[in-house]
């Protein structure tokens, strides 16, 4: 009954290490484990057998897409898993659409076939692809996805390679997106410290960890409680591609650029004095390069000088004494905002609204307090927010209802 309890578990760890029988024969754990071997032999299981056995310790206990997961599978290892399911070596639940794996099999197969991280090779390249994961996809089937590119990067075996810290920081951008951010942060972590290992002999990884540090950074500036880390992340991006910049002028100007101007609107929604004057001295260097880059190619680099000078524009706008500067970078962005949204066809109408609302947002200033140190008018700049965006809001809905439907 021990025994049968153990299996059950799916533990043979809760034996005790003799297990009498009805027939007062003693089994040790040992014995057991060997008749398993004997009733699920593996001798027999190589090539694409082998290879879709070893696959199937993807399987976490609550099951994988099987859809998904026959799409990592080369066309013979397929046929050989649908095999080893008739044969109940793997367990489909159809109406699920899962594969599951006993946990006494997976064991079995982690003990006699000793996988090897190449063994893998097939679903990491699978969940790097550029297809593979979207931010407009339906939400259950991206969650999906999610669980298998997880179920691959949590294998022990896989070694620290660019290839894994890629997919790391793939998984980790998607799981901040659907809201599973400790999931991502873990991965993120885990990607950067590859990048980070690998940069002393790789500069393209040195290259990756600047702007994946960037990229989260950027992302965890939009939470409260990821204020600290994102700064911490943000400024980690700003110097690597600041030295990059120095040690080849004009090679890495556009990143360094793109660094500061997100490290700037990260520390501007900050309501401390220091760090908003942190916030302006980053934006300007970010304005003067992006300034000349507008300059030089209007219209490849358009939408990031418009996107600086209103970063600046609303810093200034807490600062008495930048009103009209202030005011001067917040109309060039409206008017280049308001010449894409026209080429666009109304695609660029969100940003002109977020302009117009800072705009409204510094007229308040100067109508309330003139001449007067802006954090006083805070509560000020709160109603102006809160009632310019409710007439967005109305606007945005008329305009809604008048467009023709989609088909």
């Amino acid at each position: 009954q021990k025994v049968l309890d153990a299996l059950r578990k799916a533990d043979l760890h809760t034996l005790p290490q003799e297990v009498p029988s009805d027939k007062d024969r003693r089994y040790t754990e040992a014995t057991i484990y060997g008749h398993l071997k004997v009733l699920f032999d593996l001798t027999g299981m190589i090539g694409a057998y082998r290879a879709a056995l070893c696959h199937t310790l993807l399987l976490p206990q609550g099951g994988l897409d099987a859809t998904l997961f026959l799409r990592g599978e080369a066309p013979a290892e397929q046929a050989a898993l649908r095999d080893l399911a008739a044969h109940g070596w793997v367990q489909r639940d159809a109406a699920a659409n899962l594969l599951t794996i006993h946990p006494l099999i997976r064991e079995l197969i982690w003990n006699e076939l000793k996988p090897t991280a190449a063994e893998y090779d097939g679903f990491l390249q699978m969940i790097r692809q550029e297809d593979y994961l979207s931010t407009q996809e339906e939400n259950s089937r991206a969650m999906r996805k999610l669980d298998l590119a997880q179920c691959v990067l949590s294998l022990p075996i896989l070694p620290p390679s660019a290839g894994v810290a890629q997919a790391c920081c793939i998984t980790g951008f998607h799981d901040f997106k659907r809201g599973r951010r400790l999931e991502s942060i873990r991965f993120y972590d885990r990607g950067l410290s590859i990048y980070r290992l690998l940069s002393a002999e790789n500069p393209q990884c040195l290259y990756r960890y600047a702007a994946e540090s960037g990229t989260i950074g950027f992302l965890m500036s939009a939470t409260n409680e990821y204020q600290p880390r994102s700064a911490e992340l943000l400024r980690q991006a700003v110097a690597i591609w600041k030295r990059l910049e120095q040690e080849q002028p004009g090679k890495y100007r556009v990143e360094y650029a793109t660094a500061c101007d997100n490290l700037g609107y990260q520390l501007s929604l900050s309501h401390d004095v220091a760090t908003h004057r942190e916030a302006e001295a980053v934006l300007r260097e970010a304005l003067a390069i992006r300034q000349q880059l507008y300059q030089q190619d209007p219209g490849r680099f358009r939408r990031d000088y418009a996107w600086t000078a209103d970063n600046l524009g609303k810093v200034l706008t807490r600062d008495s004494g930048s009103f009209a500067e202030a005011e001067e970078l917040l109309r060039t962005a409206l008017q280049l905002r308001e010449e894409m949204n026209r080429e666009s066809g109304g695609k660029n109408i969100s940003e002109v609204a977020w302009t117009c609302h800072n705009l409204g947002q510094l007229a308040v200033a100067v109508a309330v307090l003139g001449g007067s140190w802006a954090g006083w008018y805070l509560p000020w700049l709160m109603l102006a927010g809160c009632v310019t965006g409710i007439f967005i809001g109305v606007c945005a809905g008329a305009v809604n209802r008048a467009l023709p439907p989609q088909r």
